[in-house]
């Protein structure tokens, strides 16, 4: 599988998304309460995942979401979200 992620520690991090996305090879300390979703899920050969990239160093990895029944997918591309909203019915 492709990815935007370029990993090296010699260069300024950087969130170009969708394009690049220049990241530290390690995560440091700060990225267990700093990490954050960029850009929407994508799907490649069926599986479903996200960039998560720590708003303090920059650190990146593509985030796989746990296998789903197969309507699942259709749905989040739909509806651009895992979960039901509060009060819906799944």
């Amino acid at each position: 599988m492709a990815t935007i992620v370029e990993y090296d520690s010699r260069k300024e991090p950087l969130n170009a998304y969708p394009e690049r996305i220049v990241s530290p090879f390690q995560p440091d300390s700060c990225c267990a309460d700093h990490m954050m979703q960029v850009g929407k899920v994508e799907e490649e050969r069926g599986f479903l995942y996200y960039y998560r990239r720590c708003r303090v160093c920059g650190f990146t990895i593509r985030y796989f979401l746990p296998v789903l029944p197969p309507e699942q997918p259709l749905r989040i591309r739909s509806q651009g979200r895992l979960l039901p909203r509060v009060g819906e019915v799944a």
